[in-house]
């Protein structure tokens, strides 16, 4: 697996508006992270601390029914950012499970980082 380029990262519409000195701050604070497939990123309910980038793989979005199916909500591949509408609406917990769908390389970004920055700019 790659490693993901800073370029990847400071291209995400997610980071227009910051300064490219806040981009640059954003990728010296993200930390690689490898998944397998079917291990889980997330669980409805866990607390948002982490917003995540996909280098390589795909990582599904889903919520279980009451019956126990999965009904999937997207899925992410290079490129993606994965919890974006949660921290911009500020949630405090994930509203979804996240899953690797097979092996997969992502970029974990605090999201407390974030967060500040776009309070900043608004």
């Amino acid at each position: 697996m790659q490693t993901i380029t800073p370029d990847i990262v400071r291209s995400l519409a997610l980071f227009t508006g910051l300064s490219e000195r806040e981009k640059d701050g954003l990728v010296l604070g993200g930390k690689n992270r490898r998944y397998a497939a079917g291990q889980r990123l997330f669980v409805h309910g866990d607390p948002i601390r982490n917003f995540y980038v996909v280098c390589e793989g795909a990582i599904q979005l889903f919520r279980e029914t009451p019956d126990g199916h999965e009904m999937t909500a997207e899925v992410f591949i290079a490129g993606d950012a994965i919890g974006e509408t949660e921290i911009l609406q500020l949630s405090p917990a994930h509203q979804f499970n996240a899953i690797a769908v097979k092996d997969s390389l992502l970029m974990e970004f605090p999201v407390v980082w974030l967060r500040d920055n776009i309070k900043r700019h608004n």
